[in-house]
């Protein structure tokens, strides 16, 4: 009809205008960002937003036998090498055996490390991020847990938003100082960097011996909400004076995004060095699984952290992560 014809028109100017809005970004930057690249993806001038990547980013239905247009489920444990040697350089990059380290060349060896849809999710969540690497974990709690122990070490201090989630709490609160970190608490808000300064000068912490500011924003169960930039002002221009050119940062700016999701804030744009998930919540968004996400842009703590996934066995399954492309479909 001449009223369907219309408001079809109208949705497809709408859709022009906001393809040309500088909110959106070029695909190929999302290419670039995202842990591997897959030529299929690039498309010449496009622009596109998180939205549309989540549907179609890293993966080319005409490469499979069947043409799915779905993404298929690998429920595979483990995967064939082309030739004993292959499989020898693959394990001792996935474990940094002989100072290697694995990249998007890297076959897969086991899905304990990786698996195609696991994969794939991490890409389009680093899209929606803005960010380069993303690692999907068995729970927040595993997400969290592995941050904690790949960035502190004994005699390490750290500084937590207060309130948290109440896992994230009991793990600062109890099963660090078990290993020789000194967790110190800041209440959530607009005075929190006011009280971290006061905090670090009234108590005399040595600043270099500050690894970590994890903050929850909005916090849980209160919905605080805390400045993510004037955070990460103050880590790089009152904590990171000193540091050397390492390929790793002093102190990270760790944000949990698990209330608002990548949709309604991007922490990466507001200086945040991490950003994590309980993806259970809305980036599930059917209460139907379990699961916890990490992103980040710096490479030394993107492998840590992938180390510490494939040591500790803190990886989801491979049908947690196709239900979880199914909630970035939806």
């Amino acid at each position: 009809s001449i009223q369907l014809q219309s408001l079809s028109l109208n949705l497809m100017q709408k859709a022009s205008r906001s393809l040309a809005s500088p909110k959106w970004f070029k695909y190929s930057t999302v290419i670039k960002r995202a842990s591997h690249t897959y030529e299929s993806c690039k498309v010449p001038g496009a622009r596109f937003h998180p939205e549309t990547c989540s549907l179609g980013l890293g993966y080319d239905s005409k490469s499979t036998t069947h043409k799915s247009v779905k993404h298929p489920l690998y429920l595979s444990s483990t995967f064939l090498f082309e030739s004993a040697e292959v499989g020898k350089q693959a394990f001792e990059e996935v474990y940094g055996l002989n100072g290697q380290q694995a990249t998007h060349k890297t076959p897969m060896i086991y899905s304990r490390v990786t698996n195609p849809n696991i994969l794939l999710y991490e890409q389009r969540l680093a899209s929606w991020d803005q960010m380069t690497h993303c690692l999907l974990f068995s729970s927040g709690m595993a997400a969290v847990s592995t941050l904690a122990f790949s960035v502190l070490k004994p005699g390490d201090h750290c500084f937590v938003s207060r309130p948290v989630y109440g896992g994230t709490d009991a793990l600062f609160s109890h099963i660090l100082p078990e290993f020789g970190v000194h967790t110190h608490w800041i209440e959530a808000g607009d005075h929190f960097v006011a009280g971290l300064r006061s905090y670090i000068d009234r108590n005399a912490i040595e600043k270099d011996k500050i690894k970590l500011i994890y903050i929850e924003t909005p916090s849980n169960p209160s919905n605080v909400h805390t400045d993510i930039a004037a955070t990460s002002a103050f880590i790089e221009q009152e904590l990171c004076l000193n540091a050397s050119d390492s390929e790793h940062k002093q102190c990270y700016l760790a944000v949990d995004n698990t209330i608002f999701g990548p949709k309604y804030q991007t922490p990466a744009n507001f200086g945040a060095d991490v950003v994590l998930y309980s993806a259970t919540k809305f980036l599930g968004g059917h209460s139907d699984l379990i699961a916890g996400t990490i992103s980040c842009n710096e490479e030394h703590l993107f492998q840590q952290l992938s180390l510490y996934r494939t040591i500790c066995g803190g990886i989801s399954q491979p049908f947690v992560s196709w239900l979880l492309l199914r909630s970035l479909e939806t």
